[in-house]
C-alpha cells in the first residue's frame, strides 16, 4: 500500500478575503484558488492571534510552493490553518485518498512509501 507518514500536519482553508480577477492569475494560482475554495467549504476554525499569524507567515514565506503565492493568500492561509500532531509511524494518507488536505511539516519528518 502507498502511504505517507508524518509527525505534524498543517491543514489550510481559504479565507473569505476579496480575490483578484481570475484572468489575472497564472495557471498555478488559479488551481490554488480552486483548492482553497474547496477547502473553505469545510468551514470551522479557531481564530489565531496576530502574533501567531505573523510567526506562521515567517515560516510559510520560506516554503517554496507557498512563497510563490501572494502575501494576501499566504496570510489567509495562516489565519485559517489548523495544526495536528501525528504519532511516529502513524499513516496520514494513502495513495488514492481524496486530496482535501495538504501538509506543511513544522517539525519532525515524513516517509513516503510507493
Amino acid at each position: 500500500p502507498h502511504r505517507v507518514l508524518a509527525n505534524d500536519e498543517l491543514r489550510a482553508y481559504k479565507s473569505s478575503v476579496a480575490k483578484p480577477p481570475a484572468e489575472k492569475l497564472n495557471a498555478s494560482q488559479a488551481v490554488t484558488e480552486r483548492v482553497f475554495q474547496t477547502l473553505a467549504r469545510q468551514g470551522g476554525h479557531k481564530a489565531r492571534s496576530t502574533l501567531e499569524v505573523d510567526e506562521l507567515m515567517q515560516f510559510v514565506s520560506q516554503v517554496h510552493p507557498l512563497k510563490q503565492l501572494g502575501e494576501r493568500v499566504r496570510r489567509a492561509l495562516c489565519e485559517l490553518a489548523t495544526s495536528r500532531v501525528f504519532e511516529s509511524g502513524q499513516v496520514i494518507c494513502r495513495r488514492g485518498d481524496y486530496a482535501d488536505t495538504f501538509f506543511v511539516i513544522l517539525s519532525g519528518s515524513v516517509q513516503v512509501y510507493l
